[in-house]
């Protein structure tokens, strides 16, 4: 709703910025997932067990970003909620070029995860693997188990959790906190970013 709402001070219609972030985070849940998957042997067999479920929402997940079925979904809900339809349909070139910066965001958090584990003595070839899927994982479950906004808690607790084969948990722990404020530090960045872009002169 406040995406909307800043969409439309800027001429987006609704139903377009609304659809925009529908897909946009389908999109991001199921590159994640995919990402959680491709990194699940790396996790150790009691994260796979712990998080079983995760792996079982990925066809559904991969199904909803079929263009197709995609464009009849949010058909649907444009209709549902009495808005004209979308100018335009969803093309599998555009699909596949959001999932694929959607992957790039993925090994971006990947690393901030890697950094953060390095530091605290974890170590060996396969550490960015291993915190890219632990975090993607850590991500979708916060967002599929809403608890907290943006996941919070469900998120540190997964994180812990799929570390605990390079970190103990007291280290888990830390990296977890470090990054949740290094997340919202940056969502303020960003937000600061914005402000001051729009104080300047058209």
């Amino acid at each position: 709703m406040a995406q909307m709402e800043l969409g439309r001070d800027h001429q987006v219609p609704e139903r377009t910025s609304g659809a925009a972030v529908g897909v946009f985070l389908l999109v991001v849940v199921g590159t994640g997932l995919v990402v959680a998957a491709a990194t699940a042997p790396l996790l150790g067999p009691d994260a796979v067990h712990t998080y079983w479920w995760l792996l079982a929402a990925l066809p559904l997940a991969l199904l909803a970003l079929v263009p197709p079925v995609l464009n009849r979904f949010l058909a649907l809900v444009v209709r549902l909620v009495r808005r004209p339809p979308l100018p335009t349909m969803l093309s599998a070139a555009g699909v596949l070029r959001a999932a694929g910066w959607a992957l790039v965001s993925w090994l971006a958090c990947g690393v901030h995860i890697w950094v953060l584990a390095a530091q605290l003595g974890a170590g060996g070839p396969l550490l960015l693997a291993r915190a890219t899927g632990a975090f993607a994982a850590a991500w979708c479950a916060g967002f599929l188990l809403l608890v907290a906004p943006a996941g919070a808690g469900v998120r540190e607790a997964a994180l812990v959790l799929l570390l605990g084969g390079v970190l103990t948990r007291p280290q888990g722990t830390v990296v977890a906190v470090v990054s949740r404020l290094l997340f919202v530090l940056a969502d303020l960045g960003w937000c600061a970013v914005a402000l001051l872009a729009r104080r300047r002169p058209r």
